[in-house]
């Protein structure tokens, strides 16, 4: 299950295109004793960007090894990035099915907060003698940097029983 995690998390990152990924919260069905393996899995990207759509689903798709892999936006192409309404759950569970999918994995941005950091500007160090320091003492410039703080939800379901098996939220 660890390496299924970082999976998920480098899914996430292709998402938002993050320097940095982590798992902020994780949770596991607790009749699960070990991740399934899926012989066929479905991936997609839930969003409004058919672009980070496709990005999301062939980075998740390219490190899941070993397992044959439907991308959403091969199957319904930019149908759930566009227009998510239009599905029918009944109609892609059925799908899904037919095609021999035992798994599936759905990402979702679910939100994009900013943080902002400052730190003040390094200048020389004026400090070899006492008089050096007072002709230091001036208000130095900020270094100001936004960061973007992408939250990717990504959920695994077994498509044979219907049944939610791993969430999880990176950041």
């Amino acid at each position: 299950a660890l390496a299924f995690t970082a999976v998920l998390a480098l899914a996430g990152c292709a998402s938002t295109g993050c320097a940095s990924t982590s798992l902020a919260e994780t949770w596991v069905t607790p009749s699960l004793t070990a991740m399934p393996h899926f012989k066929k899995v479905f991936v997609a990207y839930l969003g409004g960007d058919a672009s980070a759509q496709r990005s999301a689903e062939d980075a998740l798709a390219e490190h899941l090894k070993g397992t044959e892999v439907v991308k959403c936006y091969e199957l319904y192409p930019d149908t759930l990035a566009l227009a998510p309404a239009r599905i029918d759950p009944e109609r892609v569970k059925s799908d899904l099915r037919s095609r021999g999918c035992d798994g599936a994995v759905i990402l979702r941005l679910a939100r994009v907060e900013q943080e902002i950091s400052w730190s003040p500007s390094t200048y020389p160090a004026h400090y070899h003698s006492f008089g050096g320091y007072w002709g230091a003492a001036y208000p130095s410039s900020m270094d100001v940097r936004t960061d973007e703080i992408g939250h990717v939800e990504t959920n695994v379901y077994s498509v044979a029983d219907d049944q939610l098996l791993y969430a999880a939220r990176s950041e």
